[in-house]
Formats: structure tokens, sequence, C-alpha cells
């Protein structure tokens, strides 16, 4: 019997939505060292993209907690562990540990739809949190590889 081969996986694309493309717009303003911006459409995403006063309250936690993530993931780059470390500090002291969980996850999810794959473990772990978030999620990870090509 033949084996069978593991199919090409292809990175895809998000979802052209209004959500995504203010979160481009947040990401590049915040790559590009504008805080402004990235304030303007983080702003902008939490009160475009919600439907109600508790999705809004929702988004706007995440995104905040996701900017200062994003620039802790930076300093960290960049060899600043003072830095770092301080926006770790705030992270943990500032939102509730679902909350940071969820955005870990969230990036977790983005990368891997990016590149079309993900470590085993991350893969592992988003499977388990897909289990309960619903179809859309696991149609979606479905399409992200297990393990590197």
């Amino acid at each position: 019997m033949e084996a069978m081969s593991t199919p090409a996986y292809v990175p895809r694309p998000l979802p052209d939505s209004f959500e995504v493309e203010q979160g481009h717009r947040m990401e590049s303003a915040h790559t590009a060292g504008d805080s402004a911006a990235a304030e303007r459409a983080r702003r902008h995403l939490v009160a475009e993209g919600s439907t109600d006063a508790q999705e809004a309250a929702f988004l706007d936690q995440y995104t905040k907690a996701l900017v200062l993530v994003q620039e802790m993931i930076t300093a960290q780059g960049a060899g600043d562990p003072a830095r770092s470390d301080a926006l770790a500090r705030q992270i943990n002291e500032t939102f509730a540990p679902a909350l940071v969980r969820q955005v870990h996850l969230g990036m977790l999810f983005a990368a891997g739809r990016k590149q079309g794959w993900l470590p085993a473990a991350d893969h592992d772990t988003l499977t388990a949190f897909a289990a309960s978030s619903g179809p859309e999620i696991t149609e979606q990870l479905a399409q992200i590889r297990r393990g590197k090509p």
C-alpha cells in the first residue's frame, strides 16, 4: 500500500474584513513607532468592530493587552530585557490571566495562518482551544499544518 503524503500547506491570508484591516493598521503604526496612529486604529477597531457594549469592553481590553504584548516582544527582540520585564509586569498587573491567554492564542493563530504551520505543541494548544470555540475556528485551524513542513 502506498503511503499517503501530507498535503502542501499554503499560507492563507486573513479574511478581508474591517477588523483585519484595522489590525494591520495598528500593527503597521506600532512597527513604525507611531503610537498615536496605533492608538487611533485601536480605538477605531473597538468602536466599529463591536456590536454591543460588552463586546466593546472586551475588545478594548484585548487590544490594549495585544499592544503591550507586541511591545514586550519588540523589546525582547531588541535586546532590552529591562523594558521587556517592565512590560511583562504591567501586563500581568493590568489584565486577567484569561485575557492574556486569549491574546497569546490569537497571536499563535495569526502566526499559523500567516506561515501555514505551527510547532506541534502550539498547534495542540490551539486545537484544545478550538474545541470550545466553535466550528469557524476549527475549520481555519485545519488549514494550519501541525509541525514544520
